[in-house]
């Protein structure tokens, strides 16, 4: 099966979320399949991009993948990394036509995406009957990949530019100060 199939309109911890990322992927492929809109004589492909900036990235990418098809033989993802100039990339390939089934995407970014009609809604994969339980995210990250009640990709990570905290309010918690290093 190509990268360019007829069926694809455009597009707790880490290793869950993105995993979770794949999985939906997956299930919306199999619907498909399931209501006879392609038939695969092969496994069926999944292209995922993702950016990378360092050799253990990279890795946890791969890992995650190899993961995945080895627990699922119907389907075959194939890790495509970017790394560098990441969203000039991604929107080359989606002008293009050859864009990754799945891939990340910056929450600042999202709203473009969604208005474009470049992201299939995800509802029906994430609903509270489905499988598939978004109730441990925190609902803002959740927010981020909303639009007029449908949501179009899961989080994967959410960092923060800083961090601060109260030492007082740990020790009356009865909890030990965070580490002064990140190490």
């Amino acid at each position: 099966m190509s990268r360019h199939s007829s069926y694809r309109k455009g597009l707790s911890t880490r290793i869950y979320a993105v995993i979770a990322v794949v999985v939906v992927a997956a299930a919306a492929i199999g619907v498909y399949v399931t209501m006879g809109r392609i038939t695969p004589s092969a496994p069926v492909k999944i292209v995922f991009a993702g950016w990378v900036s360092s050799g253990a990235e990279y890795q946890f990418d791969q890992n995650m993948v190899n993961l995945f098809n080895s627990q699922h033989k119907d389907v075959q993802v194939v890790f495509e990394p970017i790394t560098s100039d990441y969203n000039t990339k991604l929107k080359t390939e989606i002008a293009a036509g050859d864009a990754p089934d799945v891939f990340y995407l910056d929450s600042s970014e999202a709203y473009t995406y969604i208005k474009n009609g470049l992201l299939l809604p995800l509802n029906s994969f994430v609903s509270s009957n489905s499988t598939y339980n978004i109730s441990d995210f925190i609902p803002e990250t959740i927010q981020a990949f909303e639009y007029n009640g449908n949501i179009y990709a899961i989080p994967k990570d959410w960092s923060p530019l800083g961090l601060f905290y109260n030492p007082t309010y740990f020790k009356q918690a009865g909890i030990p100060s965070p580490p002064r290093t990140w190490q």
